[in-house]
């Protein structure tokens, strides 16, 4: 599933966590430890608690301003767990 998570930021550039959770069709809390991982790997950086589409009008997620938005990071192996060989 990291790797779907990385191919999602990689494909739409940022995303709230309520949207990850629903294109992984997952819940938000099995998601959210997974970009905890991510986040401390340096594959990808928390941005806060803005919305990307700059507005929850008409968002059919209903995020609000205090969602986590994530976007690719630095990229240190080509594991999407960011564990690094040898």
């Amino acid at each position: 599933m990291l790797k779907r998570i990385m191919e999602l930021l990689e494909e739409h550039g940022r995303l709230t966590l309520a949207e990850l959770a629903n294109s992984l069709g997952a819940p938000e809390d099995a998601v959210k430890p997974m970009m905890d991982l991510l986040v401390r790997k340096g594959r990808v950086e928390e941005l806060g608690g803005t919305c990307p589409k700059g507005s929850c009008a008409g968002c059919s997620f209903s995020c609000g301003d205090s969602a986590a938005v994530y976007r690719t990071g630095v990229k240190h192996s080509t594991d999407p767990g960011g564990q690094q060989g040898g």
